[in-house]
């Protein structure tokens, strides 16, 4: 299963129905907040096919882009997010384990 990288910063309100529906997306996947505005998610979709669940739900204003996590990849954060991108990212083709 492949992670990816999710950022985003809405232009409402977060109790704004669309941006529940954001979170309740967000929620579908196995998931590790990584900080404000950036998550990570595991899944087997593509980033194009998680973006049209979102899409419903975002404004011209929004900002919303998702990317694939690969190793390796460094950083400072707590320990149980480090550990879930290890576990979750893929390495890239080719590449070294």
């Amino acid at each position: 299963m492949a992670a990816l990288l999710i950022t985003f910063r809405l232009d409402k309100a977060t109790n704004d129905p669309d941006y529940v529906k954001v979170i309740q997306v967000i929620k579908l996947y196995p998931f590790c907040m990584i900080g404000e505005g950036a998550v990570a998610i595991a899944t087997e979709e593509s980033p194009a096919q998680v973006f049209l669940r979102f899409k419903p739900f975002l404004a011209e204003r929004d900002v919303l882009l998702i990317t694939t996590l690969t190793k390796p990849h460094y950083g400072l954060h707590k320990t149980n997010v480090l550990q879930w991108i290890e576990e979750h990212a893929s390495t890239p083709i080719g590449a070294a384990e």
